[in-house]
């Protein structure tokens, strides 16, 4: 039997979602962010074009839920995120959008 595209993708949603909940409880914007990703690729990275965009992200690919869901936990809300990837990035290492040495 083939899944279809529509039940592959509520599948990957609900992981994702349940994921995110067991990561930031009660944290809605987590789940949203998590939730266009799956849903609607484009939307996500044409919304967080700034921020996707400092990592080489300027299309939709295929790990961008799990990009959403540590966009959304780490560099939302931990304070020394931003400052953690500048300095992989400073040292030669993508951030986990593409993790390898540069």
């Amino acid at each position: 039997m083939v899944k279809s595209r529509a039940s592959s993708s509520s599948a990957e949603l609900r992981a994702f979602r349940e994921l995110a909940e067991l990561l930031a409880p009660g944290v809605r914007a987590v789940a949203e962010r998590v939730a266009l990703a799956v849903e609607d690729p484009a939307a996500y990275v044409k919304k967080h074009a700034r921020e996707l965009g400092e990592r080489g992200v300027t299309k939709p690919i295929p790990r961008l839920p799990l990009v959403a869901l540590l966009d959304g936990i780490f560099v939302q809300h931990v304070p020394v995120a931003r400052e953690l990837l500048r300095l992989l990035e400073q040292r030669g290492w993508t951030g986990w959008t593409k993790l390898q040495r540069v």
